[in-house]
């Protein structure tokens, strides 16, 4: 599992470096456009439409999916696409893998409740008395 974990992670994280890089080539042409080729009176309108074209596909991404598009939420949605894509590849069973996490992680409650003493209702430690030094002894005289 741990393997698919890597493999979907590196995966999603080069989508985000090529949306990185997509957005950056966009903005070095239209920057282009409007200072050194034609002027902003007429790339203002490509720019609106460039941005409306953008808003349209963060809406389709609803529709599609019927999730916000949030770019932490996007990443892991990939990210699981990806690990369940690659794990029926392999023949990894996910669905077990989660009931088997799933009984550990209750396993592991039952333990730290066993070892509350408060939930076991046990009498507090008894507080250890401080020995005397030697000062304390022969002040006290």
């Amino acid at each position: 599992m741990l393997e698919l974990e890597q493999v979907a992670n590196r995966r999603s994280n080069w989508m985000a470096w090529a949306g990185l890089g997509l957005m950056s080539v966009q903005f070095g042409i239209l920057a282009r456009l409007t200072w050194w080729e034609y002027s902003w009176d007429i790339m203002e309108p490509v720019t609106y439409f460039v941005t409306y074209g953008t808003a349209m596909a963060a809406y389709a991404y609803f529709v599609l999916t019927r999730e916000e598009y949030i770019l932490n939420d996007v990443r892991d949605r990939q990210h699981l696409l990806l690990l369940h894509k690659r794990a029926k590849k392999t023949g990894f069973d996910v669905n077990q893998y989660n009931v088997l996490k799933d009984q550990i992680a209750k396993l592991e409650l039952d333990l730290r409740r066993l070892r509350d003493p408060l939930k076991l209702k046990l009498p507090p430690k008894p507080k250890q008395e401080k020995k005397e030094t030697k000062e304390e002894t022969t002040t006290k005289e």
